[in-house]
């Protein structure tokens, strides 16, 4: 999809790279009645009763990790963008977002899910919907950068 995509005139956004993780490993995953060891019938019914147990979930996540590994924002150093930590990676893509226009609560919410962020509200300075935003360096106070784990490195 990166490939393909102009970076003049972008036809994907960062949802439609995660959306597509998930397409990709359900595609694979319903292709096959097993795949190994694995009984895809008996992990996909845990994975609608016991997701937290499930080995098709923690496939699907690792699909969706994938793609959020790839979402690194244009111009930026990808050996960088690697060294990050998920908080850092959130804050880097909520400003991309916020520049090209993006104020979406349901945005951050998926950033925060994607890094694995437990808590994000503390780099937000704004939380209302279509109204979003982080907060700048001089709207941080000491205390609150420290309150997100991997943030005040």
């Amino acid at each position: 999809m990166q490939t393909l995509d102009d970076r003049e005139d972008p036809n994907f956004n960062d949802p439609d790279y995660v959306l597509a993780a998930y397409a990709a490993s359900l595609k694979v995953l319903i292709s096959y009645s097993s795949i190994g060891e694995l009984d895809l019938d008996y992990e996909l019914d845990k994975a609608i009763n016991n997701p937290k147990t499930s080995k098709v979930v923690a496939l699907i996540e690792r699909a969706k990790k994938q793609a959020y590994d790839c979402i690194i924002p244009a111009e930026f150093d990808n050996f960088l963008w690697k060294e990050l930590s998920p908080a850092e990676r959130f804050y880097i893509k909520g400003l991309e977002n916020e520049k090209n226009g993006g104020y979406q609560i349901s945005t951050y919410q998926e950033y925060a899910h994607g890094f694995a962020i437990t808590s994000y509200s503390q780099l937000m300075s704004n939380e209302r919907a279509n109204t979003c935003r982080l907060k700048t360096p001089t709207e941080f106070a000491m205390r609150t950068v420290s309150d997100v784990p991997g943030f005040e490195e």
